[in-house]
C-alpha cells in the first residue's frame, strides 16, 4: 500500500509541474494547409487541458474548422473567439488576428496566432511554476 501511495504521489506531483509547450504553426503551401488548421486545433486542445486541469474553474475552446482553399471568416473569428475566451480566464492580452490575403495564409496571421499561442502558454507556465 505504501508503494502506491509514493509512486501516486511522484506521478501527480510531477504533473502539476509539467511546463506547457504549443507547437508554432505554419502553413506550407499557397492554400489552406490541413496541417496548419490541426497545428491551431491542436494548440488549443493543449491549452484547454490544462486550463482544466491545473486551474480553478472551467473553459471551453471551440474547434475551429476551414474549408477550401481561403481562410474563412468563420475560422478566423472562432480562432480570435478562443484567444478572447483564453484571456478572460487567465487575465490576459491578445492580438486580434486578421487574414488579408484572397487564398491562402498570409504571414501575418500566421505569426499573429504563434504569438499568441507563445503568450498563452508563458501566462500557463508562470502559474505553474
Amino acid at each position: 500500500m505504501n508503494k502506491f501511495i509514493l509512486i501516486v504521489t511522484l506521478t501527480f506531483g510531477t504533473v502539476a509541474n509539467a511546463y506547457v509547450y504549443v507547437d508554432r504553426c505554419a502553413n506550407y503551401t499557397d492554400k489552406v494547409d490541413y496541417s496548419f488548421i490541426s497545428c491551431i486545433n491542436r494548440n488549443f486542445n493543449t491549452i484547454e487541458t490544462e486550463i482544466n486541469l491545473n486551474s480553478q474553474g472551467h473553459v471551453a475552446l471551440y474547434y475551429c474548422a476551414n474549408y477550401g482553399d481561403k481562410l474563412d471568416f468563420s475560422f478566423q473569428s472562432c480562432v480570435n473567439e478562443n484567444f478572447r475566451t483564453i484571456a478572460r480566464v487567465k487575465n490576459g492580452f491578445f492580438s486580434h488576428c486578421s487574414n488579408f490575403k484572397d487564398k491562402g495564409v498570409d504571414y501575418f496571421y500566421i505569426s499573429c496566432v504563434n504569438n499568441n499561442f507563445e503568450t498563452a502558454a508563458n501566462l500557463l507556465n508562470r502559474i505553474l511554476e
